[in-house]
C-alpha cells in the first residue's frame, strides 16, 4: 500500500499505476503536459498558483477507479464521500450507483474515443451546489496500449445545462438520453438510435411513452415510472418496449431523476439495455427444460411400470424352482440342487432389484412434509437393524439432532441407507465404529455419518451416486447399487446437498445438508 498526495490506494483491490512523478512535475512548475495529443493541461508562468487551486486531476487506473489525485477535492467533493480513492470516476461526476456493466461500457468507449468531456453539478458536503467542467483522456504505454486515464475538473461557473456535453454519446449497446420533467425527449444516441430505431429529429421533443406498448400506455406505466423515480430517486422496470417500425423488443428500464440546485426534479435520464436476445436463449432454455422434464417422466413411468411387471416373472421362476425341486426328490443329485439354487439367488437378486428401482422412482416429494424427530427417526433404523448391528458388534454414537421439515419416511430411508452401507462395509475382523453427528449453520444443518470401514477410492467419490454403479462385485458385498442414489435424490427433495469425504482403508463420511 502506498500514499499518493494524500491519497491511499491498496494495489491489492485493482491494478494500481504510478503516476506521482506527473503530480511532482505539475507542482515545480506551470506546464504543457501532453497525455498522447489528446489531452492538454495548460498553465502560464504568471497564473501558476492559481490554476493549480482551480482544477484537480485524477489518475484512474484501466477500469476507472481513481488512484491517486493531485488538487483540492474539497471544494466539489460529492456529499456522503470521503477519500475518492478506490472509487470509480463515474460516481466522482455524480452518477449515482453505476452498474458494472454501465462502467465497463463507458470505459470501453473511451478506450475507443480516447477523450471526452463532461459537464456537470456537484453538490459538495456542505450542501453547495457548483457547477464543473470534467474532462478525460486515456493514458497509453510504450506499446499503445490503454493503462489507465486522467481526469481533471475544473469550475465552471457560467455553464448553461442545455450545453452539456454527454460522455456516453457514443454508447451502442445502450439507449442513454434525458427526458424533461414531462417525460419529453431531450437528446438522442447511437445506442437509442439503434435500439429504438428513430433518428434525433424524429424523436426529440416527443414523449417517452411512444416506446410502450398500448397496453402498457393504457394502464398509465410511463407516468407510473416518472412518479416513482420522481419520488424514489429511480425507477427500474422490464418488459416489452416498441421500436418505430412496430416491432416488440424485450427491454430493461432505468429511469432516474434529475434536480437542479435546489433539489426540485428538472428532468430525468432514461437507460434502455435491449435483452431481446438474452430473453429468447432463456425462453428457449425453459422449454428446453420443460421437454426434458417430459422426457424423464415418460422415462420413470416407463421404468415403473416394467420394474412392476417384471416383478410377476421373476417371483414365477423362484416358485416354479421349488416346486420341480420339490416333485424332483431324490432324483437331484448335488450338482442339480447347485443349479437350482443358482436360479433362485439370480431371481432373488433381480426382485431386490427391481424392490429397490420401483422405491427410488416413488421419491417424488409430492407429499406434505412436516417436522421430523432425526433423533427418533435413528433409533426406529437402529431397531430395524439390530440383527446387522449384534451380528457386527457395532458401536453407534448418535449426538443430539435436530427436528427438520421434511418427509419422514424418506429420512428414514436416508438413514437406512447410510447406517446399512456403514454395517456392510466394515473391515474384516474389525468392529463397526458409526457416527452420526449435526452442526448448526446459517440457514440449514450439516449432518454427517462416519465409519472406520474400508473406506472408497477419491476417484470414485462421484460414481457411487449414480444409479447401478458398484464398486464391489455382488460375491464380496451383496447389494443393488441403488442406495446412495436414493440418498442424492432425497437430500435434493429436501433442498440439501450430499457428498462423502474418505481415504481407501480408514473409512467414509457422508456429509449432507437439510435446511431449518
Amino acid at each position: 500500500m502506498f500514499v499518493c498526495n494524500r491519497g491511499v490506494y491498496n494495489p491489492k483491490d485493482r491494478p494500481c499505476y504510478d503516476y506521482r512523478h506527473l503530480i511532482r512535475e505539475q507542482e515545480k512548475k506551470a506546464y504543457q503536459m501532453h497525455f498522447e495529443d489528446n489531452f492538454i493541461l495548460k498553465n502560464d508562468t504568471q497564473n501558476a498558483s492559481a490554476a493549480y487551486s482551480d482544477h484537480t486531476l485524477f489518475f484512474l487506473d484501466s477500469s476507472g477507479f481513481v488512484t491517486s489525485y493531485n488538487g483540492d477535492i474539497n471544494r466539489f467533493l460529492p456529499e456522503g464521500m470521503n477519500n475518492p480513492i478506490g472509487m470509480h470516476f463515474l460516481e466522482l461526476i455524480g452518477v449515482d450507483s453505476p452498474s458494472i456493466e454501465t462502467m465497463a461500457e463507458i470505459v470501453k468507449e473511451l478506450i475507443r474515443c480516447d477523450r471526452s468531456s463532461h459537464r456537470i453539478h456537484l453538490k459538495n458536503k456542505h450542501k453547495e451546489t457548483s457547477s464543473f467542467s470534467a474532462s478525460i483522456a486515456s493514458l497509453r504505454d510504450g506499446e499503445y496500449n490503454v493503462s489507465g486515464f486522467a481526469m481533471q475538473i475544473v469550475p465552471s461557473p457560467n455553464m448553461d445545462d442545455e450545453q452539456v456535453v454527454d460522455m456516453i454519446s457514443e454508447i451502442r449497446d445502450y439507449a442513454i438520453f434525458r427526458l424533461d420533467s414531462e417525460g419529453n425527449v431531450k437528446n438522442w444516441n447511437k445506442g437509442a438510435k439503434r435500439i429504438k430505431g428513430y433518428l434525433a429529429e424524429e424523436i426529440v421533443g416527443k414523449n417517452f411513452s411512444v416506446f410502450y406498448t398500448e397496453e402498457d400506455r393504457q394502464a398509465g406505466l410511463p407516468s407510473l415510472l416518472l412518479e416513482r423515480a420522481k419520488n424514489l430517486g429511480s425507477a427500474n422496470t422490464t418488459g416489452w418496449r416498441l421500436r418505430k417500425d412496430g416491432r416488440e423488443f424485450w427491454g430493461n428500464v432505468t429511469i432516474t431523476a434529475i434536480h437542479d440546485v435546489a433539489g426540485a426534479v428538472i428532468g430525468f435520464s432514461k437507460v434502455t439495455r435491449d435483452l431481446t436476445e438474452e430473453r429468447s436463449v432463456e425462453l428457449a432454455m425453459k422449454e428446453l427444460h420443460r421437454q426434458l422434464l417430459s422426457k424423464t417422466r415418460d422415462v420413470e413411468e416407463f421404468t415403473f411400470a416394467a420394474s412392476h411387471d417384471l416383478l410377476s416373472p421373476a417371483h414365477s421362476i423362484i416358485s416354479v424352482t421349488d416346486l420341480l425341486r420339490k416333485t424332483l426328490g431324490e432324483k437331484l443329485g448335488a450338482e442339480d440342487r447347485y443349479y437350482f439354487q443358482a436360479i433362485e439367488d439370480s431371481a432373488g437378486r433381480i426382485i431386490q432389484m427391481l424392490k429397490s428401482l420401483l422405491d427410488h422412482l416413488k421419491l417424488d416429494g409430492k407429499s406434505i412434509k412436516e417436522y421430523c424427530n432425526l433423533e427418533e427417526i435413528v433409533e426406529f433404523v437402529k431397531m430395524d437393524l439390530r440383527v446387522q448391528i449384534l451380528d457386527s458388534k457395532a458401536v453407534i454414537t448418535c449426538e443430539k439432532l435436530p427436528k427438520v421439515l421434511g418427509y419422514a419416511s424418506f429420512l428414514y430411508q436416508l438413514f437406512q441407507n447410510l447406517l446399512s452401507n456403514a454395517l456392510k462395509f466394515h473391515q474384516k475382523d474389525g468392529i463397526p465404529d458409526i457416527q452420526i453427528k449435526s452442526v448448526e449453520k446459517d440457514t440449514s444443518w450439516l449432518l454427517s455419518v462416519s465409519d472406520n470401514g474400508i473406506g472408497i477410492p477419491e476417484k470414485d467419490s462421484e460414481k457411487i451416486f449414480t444409479l447401478f454403479q458398484r464398486l464391489h462385485s455382488e460375491s464380496s458385498y451383496a447389494g443393488s447399487g441403488i442406495g446412495l442414489a436414493t440418498c442424492r435424490k432425497i437430500v435434493a427433495l429436501h433442498g440439501g446437498e450430499v457428498w462423502i469425504e474418505s481415504q481407501l482403508g480408514h473409512g467414509t463420511t457422508v456429509f449432507f445438508t437439510l435446511p431449518k
